[in-house]
């Protein structure tokens, strides 16, 4: 049978567990909506550069 001190001592080390693998969790989350910015801003570019191949093929024949 354990001692009151070291189901203390054992719930503590769980508690700091749980702490360490929140914060983990944590960065993993911070990291997901970095690369979902990531994601809109490349999605935005990629539009932005088939509207502008689009203005040029009209500009082209604007001049041909």
């Amino acid at each position: 049978m354990k001692t009151e001190q070291e189901v203390l001592a054992k719930i503590l080390a769980l508690e700091e567990e749980n702490n360490r693998s929140l914060a983990v969790i944590s960065l993993i989350e911070n990291q997901n909506e970095i690369n979902q910015e990531e994601m809109s801003r490349l999605l935005e570019t990629q539009n932005n550069i088939k509207n502008n191949r689009a203005e040029i093929t009209t500009l082209r024949w604007v001049i041909d």
